[in-house]
């Protein structure tokens, strides 16, 4: 959605699509919500609560559009009442905003030469892109409590949730610090950790 038309644009395809399909059609359509969240690698998620914010501005730096957690639950609720299965974006891959007060610059993967990986740079981010060390135990435990708080929060009213870009981790990619691992075989027990979360 990426927050379309001021912030209205999800409700107004919801109702388009649902005049142009039959309700016993709707049920085999997936919708994925983009773009509810504070910041890119933050998602609306507090560290030190290890909840989801209560009320937030979504796309700060350049839509401003105001969001609670009862807005984004009522918008997933009319994709269900209108027959549709509804996804929320989960992340953009390992890509953090280093523009942000939550950044953590010590959990950013750096290369033999010591080099940051950047990534995505458009309307939802405030500072650049780096790429997080999967194989960094912090980073590993951040994304299993985020999908925690996420799943206790808005579980009920999704049918799943959408990793973007999962390719971060290339293969044979190689981790440093806080101590030599590879990246793709975290990256595979993280997907594999998550899985198990949102099956549970």
């Amino acid at each position: 959605d990426f927050l379309s038309d001021d912030g209205h644009g999800w409700e107004r395809d919801l109702r388009a699509l649902a005049s142009w399909l039959k309700p016993s059609e709707r049920r085999h359509v997936a919708l994925c919500l983009h773009g509810w969240y504070d910041a890119l690698g933050s998602y609306c998620y507090d560290t030190e609560s290890h909840s989801m914010k209560q009320e937030w501005i979504a796309f700060e730096r350049t839509r401003k559009v105001k969001f609670t957690q009862a807005e984004l639950k009522r918008r997933l609720l009319l994709a269900h009442d209108l027959g549709f299965r509804v996804l929320l974006y989960f992340g953009d891959g390992l890509a953090a905003d280093s523009g942000v007060s939550c950044y953590r610059d010590e959990w950013a993967y750096r290369d033999a030469k010591g080099n940051k990986v950047t990534g995505w740079q458009g309307p939802d981010t405030f500072g650049t892109t780096y790429m997080r060390n999967v194989a960094h135990p912090e980073v590993f435990s951040w994304y299993t409590n985020y999908l925690g708080a996420l799943l206790k929060t808005y579980g009920a009213e999704t049918d799943g949730f959408v990793w973007d870009e999962t390719f971060h981790a290339s293969l044979g990619q190689i981790a440093a610090v806080p101590q030599p691992a590879y990246c793709d075989r975290a990256m595979m027990s993280l997907v594999k950790a998550l899985t198990h979360q949102v099956k549970a």
